[in-house]
């Protein structure tokens, strides 16, 4: 494969894997936001998954639907 060609394919896979990235940020947001927890929760969640977005963003697959068993345990109050 030609320089040009080379080039061409590693740009569609990086567009790929943003365009996978975002639908996956998408799904993590509507959930979050559709869980019924207290809202510091949620903007705990966020400030994490801003912050740090690919531990964050695991970090909520694996534990996010703990966050009210969590809640509970630390006497977190929803208002």
């Amino acid at each position: 494969m030609s320089d040009v060609s080379m080039g061409m394919a590693g740009w569609l896979v990086g567009l790929v894997a943003v365009a996978i990235w975002l639908a996956f940020c998408w799904w993590v947001i509507s959930r979050l936001m559709s869980m019924d927890v207290a809202l510091v929760s949620k903007v705990i969640w966020a400030v994490v998954i801003l912050t740090f977005p690919v531990v964050g963003l695991l970090a909520f697959v694996l534990l996010g639907d703990r966050t009210p068993q969590l809640e509970r345990e630390l006497g977190i109050r929803r208002y």
